[in-house]
């Protein structure tokens, strides 16, 4: 009699034990997928107002160019015409008329897509830390799955004849599961 009570005593308190760590498990799943969507949507948001500004850089270019044709031909003669297209001109293209490699040297075309390759760039890391986020939701559902193995085991172990090599078994095996979820757990959230 007292060993049937302490099979059962353990057996209670490995389900409730494994009841508890499966549903910590879950909840910390819908935590990390939770934020692995909201990076994503982010990082969507950010790539496309990435490419936003890479079209508004290349209009300016464009219009550089223009402006620049125009300040070239039209002005060669005439200081005023020459003054008015300049007026024209971008602050980039401006910058990059007084070097010596200007206009339209490298440093002109880094200004002009600065703020277009920023936002390239933070959306690359915003897309990695969503990608991570999704790898932690995925270690937590395989805590999980082992985790609920071992509760229905233990649950499993609970019905019929404890004092059985089966019961045995199915306990050793659930404590194994508690143990390793409680390690990775552990080991993925701190």
């Amino acid at each position: 009699m007292k060993n049937r009570f302490s099979v059962e005593a353990v057996l209670a308190i490995l389900v409730a034990s494994l009841s508890v760590l499966t549903a910590f498990g879950a909840y910390h799943v819908s935590l990390a997928e939770a934020k692995a969507g909201e990076l994503d949507v982010k990082a969507i948001k950010t790539i496309t107002e990435s490419n936003t500004e890479f079209l508004r850089s290349n209009q300016e270019v464009m219009l550089d160019y223009a402006a620049y044709d125009n300040y070239v031909i039209q002005g060669a003669d005439d200081d005023d015409v020459a003054d008015y297209y300049r007026s024209g001109f971008s602050e980039a293209l401006e910058n990059s008329m007084e070097r010596p490699d200007g206009p339209f040297d490298d440093p002109y075309f880094d200004e002009t897509f600065l703020e277009a390759d920023t936002l390239y760039d933070e959306s690359l890391d915003l897309f990695d830390a969503a990608q991570a986020a999704g790898e932690v939701a995925d270690q937590l559902q395989l805590v999980m799955l082992i985790t609920a193995v071992g509760l229905s085991l233990s649950a499993f172990a609970s019905i019929g004849d404890q004092s059985g090599i089966k019961a045995k078994v199915f306990i050793v095996i659930s404590t194994i599961t508690l143990l390793f979820g409680v390690v990775r757990l552990a080991a993925i959230l701190l």
